[in-house]
């Protein structure tokens, strides 16, 4: 969950970088990517809460 927050706050956090109220520190050290798994049971049926946030995830991670 904390990478999705994460991926969801690059723009942000891009931005400021830009307007130099961020610093890059460690610019040679990139973490490893991790895997983010999305699963559900077909017999059951999904809340809605949980149906958009997987379209909402889904999306997300098309545009990477």
């Amino acid at each position: 969950m904390i990478s999705l927050y994460t991926l969801s706050r690059s723009d942000l956090l891009q931005a400021a970088h830009d307007a130099g109220r961020l610093q890059s520190l460690l610019e040679d050290w990139q973490p490893a990517p991790q895997d983010v798994y999305l699963s559900d049971v077909p017999s059951l049926q999904m809340s809605t809460q949980v149906r958009v946030f997987a379209a909402w995830v889904t999306e997300l991670f098309s545009r990477l």
